[in-house]
């Protein structure tokens, strides 16, 4: 896959993801997803990766540690969703290993695990297993800024308003389609019907022929109550002229199933149109 479509597919699985939000709104997105950044050329979406690994697809290769620090954060764990083997090794898939570059990023920016566990709405206090006690992060995380809560509390509502917006274009969308479903099938069972109707008559058609073909030596004047109701004129009592009507007859038969079959195919085609986009209005909900 191409780099480009890697970073596209990233933005289309994490735009919602709280800290994609928060790089996207206070810090530069495009440094994140920098398609020069190796990471990118690197990562693939079938792999699972183990914590060195991840560590040399983050750059910080000496760092390993770090990177099982937090996913032992139980304030951290639960965001990151790496995955344990039975042997308790971490195994990440693109996705995990995504959101710890997403957190790397921020503590380039000077955030502490603790601000970002207030930040993804963990309040608990966790300590890394280290010698030196994080007492910068302690008062750090303690002093939460009035006004960045105004801010976030303002995207939010934004966020909600955007996604009731959504709700409602979807259910718009979805009701059109229903109807338009339900028009395809009404009409689809009238050109079925039309169908069959046109089947009895080319039927009785056939049948007169073939009456006309074993009579011909009898009285034509016989067969006239038969004409009459198939509109056939008799002034004549030529059976060849009677054979001729009525295969004149078949003919436009043959035309108008051809005329309805083509109707057919493209209501049927109009009606799995509607279906398809019913299960992607069901997807996208």
């Amino acid at each position: 896959m191409e780099i480009h479509d890697k970073i596209q597919e990233i933005r289309s699985v994490f735009g919602r993801d709280e800290l994609y939000l928060k790089i996207q709104r206070d810090f530069d997105l495009d440094e994140l997803l920098n398609p020069e950044d190796e990471f990118y050329e690197k990562l693939t979406f079938d792999e699972y990766y183990k914590t060195k690994e991840a560590a040399a697809m983050l750059g910080i290769a000496d760092k390993s540690q770090q990177i099982l620090n937090h996913l032992n954060n139980p304030n951290l764990a639960d965001y990151i969703k790496a995955t344990q083997s039975t042997d308790r090794r971490y195994r990440l898939t693109w996705q995990p290993l995504f959101r710890l570059k997403m957190l790397f990023y921020l503590f380039d920016k000077n955030f502490k695990p603790n601000d970002v566990a207030i930040l993804l709405g963990a309040t608990a206090m966790y300590v890394p297993p280290t010698n030196e006690a994080p007492k910068s992060s302690v008062n750090h995380s303690s002093n939460i800024d009035l006004d960045k809560f105004k801010d976030d509390l303002v995207e939010f509502e934004k966020h909600q308003q955007q996604e009731m917006m959504k709700m409602f274009n979807a259910i718009n969308e979805r009701n059109q389609v229903l109807l338009e479903q339900a028009k395809a099938e009404s009409k689809m069972e009238l050109i079925i019907q039309q169908l069959d109707d046109l089947s009895n008559v080319e039927k009785q058609y056939e049948i007169l022929l073939n009456i006309l073909e074993e009579s011909e030596k009898a009285e034509p004047i016989k067969l006239k109550s038969i004409f009459k109701w198939m509109q056939i004129s008799d002034e004549k009592t030529d059976y060849n002229k009677q054979k001729i009507d009525i295969n004149s007859q078949l003919n436009q038969i043959k035309t108008k199933r051809e005329e309805l079959q083509s109707n057919l195919k493209d209501v049927k085609e109009k009606i799995t149109l509607c279906t398809n986009k019913m299960d992607r209005i069901g997807n996208t909900n």
